[in-house]
């Protein structure tokens, strides 16, 4: 999937934004940000970590819990897009979403996995997290 489309369906899925008639903005709730727009061309969740961070905000709101962890290469990791141990030459980023409301207690290490995932940049390992946990 490319960066395009899973950066429209974060703000659709996740964000709750919806595309203007020219489709070239996205309405977004005028109480968080200045303007009742931006525009679909700069935001970009998929590379710059300040978009994705947003993403990060919104599941806060809903009650998720983020962890990250970064691999390191000749390091042996937990890929959670195959739950299998493995080990790279290169660095990876993971997310972790977990959801309080499966379990209703108020530690974090103790909430249910709602998604995760393991991508080449922090950015895009937040995007498909949360694009996990919302589907």
């Amino acid at each position: 999937m490319t960066n395009e489309r899973l950066n429209r369906l974060c703000a659709e899925k996740v964000m709750g934004w919806g595309l203007s008639m020219t489709k070239k903005f996205w309405m977004i709730d005028t109480s968080e940000l200045q303007s009742p727009f931006i525009k679909v061309e700069d935001w970009n969740p998929c590379e710059d970590i300040s978009d994705a961070f947003m993403l990060v905000d919104k599941m806060k709101e809903n009650r998720h819990y983020i962890s990250f962890e970064e691999t390191h290469p000749d390091r042996l990791w937990l890929n959670p897009n195959t739950m299998k141990m493995e080990s790279s030459q290169d660095n990876h980023y993971c997310c972790f979403i977990k959801d309080e409301i499966n379990v209703g207690v108020d530690n974090p290490q103790d909430w249910v996995m709602a998604g995760d995932a393991a991508a080449d940049t922090a950015p895009l390992a937040i995007v498909k997290a949360c694009l996990r946990t919302v589907e």
